[in-house]
């Protein structure tokens, strides 16, 4: 299954703070995107491990806006 949208890539698995910045990295190489304009983390729980794990990767450019819940 994959999303019909422009610039949408649908991940369907299991997310970790250990492999969200891997699955935004092959997310950016898929759509040959080089930054970031709007990073949303919403989770039920754990939601700023998943910041930390993605602000902390030098591969990963800063995103323009963080929202965290």
């Amino acid at each position: 299954r994959s999303a019909h949208w422009d610039g949408v890539h649908l991940h369907e698995g299991y997310i970790s703070p250990w492999n969200v910045s891997k699955i935004v990295r092959d997310s950016m190489e898929a759509h040959q995107a080089t930054s970031i304009s709007l990073l949303k983390i919403d989770l039920d729980h754990a939601d700023c491990f998943f910041a930390q794990a993605l602000l902390s990767d030098p591969a990963l450019p800063l995103p323009d806006i963080l929202v965290v819940e």
